[in-house]
């Protein structure tokens, strides 16, 4: 850029010298015009040579008109080099970002005296709806007299060694919410250091055994007046499995009003294959506080139904649940 600026000033300055001498010759020319006429040599009229001062106007825009064009150059080079400067800013940022984690997580680890863990879900019992996690924890060093606790959800479990691996496995219930990764203590020699396993499952776990119906598109043609909502689009709905061994029975589409059920329609999907169009055209009357919520509920042969929230008109600041997992005596086994 610098080459660039240097080399414009260069332009500059020949063009300007060149201006000047140009208006030195027309200040000569004009100064002899007007001796001539003075002497009677030529009629005031018979020649017609420009003022100084309008010649020098006529450059001086000249220069200007120059001046511009090189400085519109001048932008475009140094705008396009920040932008070339700012990519690469960008990208050390980036990289800088990625080398920073790296070694983070290679300090964390170097920390840490866990090499390597797994959970493993078993399938699903349906006589207990419950399923385990087979879980292995492998340890850098250990002694023998070297104790392992896991503590996962609300469980505090000694772990079995065998074949320098610590085992053990946990039942989880349908409806169990796991809110924190996993961590063992580890005992030796007296000491206790804790080790967290990050990536461990966590939230309601139990959803990868269950299938849900989902919207996979929304109604866009919302018009809301004078407390006034009037919903005329399509909705439309689809199925996600997870596990085989889990049908569905039943599925609905349910409207509720400050949590009242006040609409229920049947969605004929059973396989991820399905897509269900819903037509809507309804004006609803909702007064200052009222929530309008539109929920899918998936029915299963475990007995048990899915309900989970599509979406929502009106202020429900967090007090309307947006999944639920209910028993089919209608008691909640978890709600969210």
């Amino acid at each position: 850029m610098a080459t660039i600026s240097i080399f414009i000033l260069v332009i500059l300055g020949i063009s300007c010298l060149t201006a000047l001498i140009a208006v030195l010759v027309y200040y000569l020319r004009y100064r002899r015009h007007v001796s001539r006429v003075m002497n009677g040599e030529e009629a005031p009229n018979e020649k017609r040579i420009t003022s100084p001062a309008e010649t020098a106007l006529s450059i001086l825009i000249i220069l200007l008109l120059v001046w511009n064009g090189f400085s519109l150059v001048q932008f475009s080079i140094v705008n396009n080099e920040l932008n070339e400067l700012r990519s690469k800013m960008n990208d050390i940022s980036r990289d800088i970002s990625i080398y920073s984690h790296e070694i983070e997580e290679s300090i964390a680890n170097s920390g840490s005296l866990v090499r390597d863990f797994q959970f493993i879900a078993s399938s699903l019992d349906r006589q207990t709806l419950s399923f385990t996690y087979d879980i292995e924890v492998n340890l850098k060093e250990y002694r023998n007299d070297t104790e392992v606790y896991l503590n996962y959800g609300y469980n505090r479990i000694r772990m079995e060694k065998a074949d320098g691996k610590y085992t053990t496995s946990m039942t989880v219930r349908l409806g169990e919410c796991i809110y924190d990764y996993a961590y063992v203590e580890i005992i030796s020699d007296g000491m206790t250091r804790i080790d967290t396993l990050q990536g461990t499952p966590t939230g309601p776990v139990w959803k990868d055994f269950l299938p849900q119906v989902y919207m996979s598109k929304a109604p866009w043609e919302i018009k809301e007046k004078n407390g006034s909502v009037t919903i005329k689009d399509d909705m439309k709905f689809r199925m996600v499995t997870r596990a085989s061994d889990v049908a569905v029975t039943a599925a609905y589409l349910v409207t509720e009003l400050n949590g009242s059920e006040i609409g229920r329609q049947k969605l004929d999907i059973s396989t991820p294959q399905d897509e269900v169009t819903v037509p809507i055209g309804k004006t609803y009357e909702l007064k200052p506080g009222d929530v309008l919520a539109f929920y899918t509920v998936t029915e299963t042969d475990l007995g048990i139904s899915y309900k989970s929230v599509m979406f929502t008109q009106g202020d429900d600041n967090g007090n309307i649940p947006y999944e639920q997992l209910i028993d089919s005596d209608g008691s909640i086994l978890y709600s969210e």
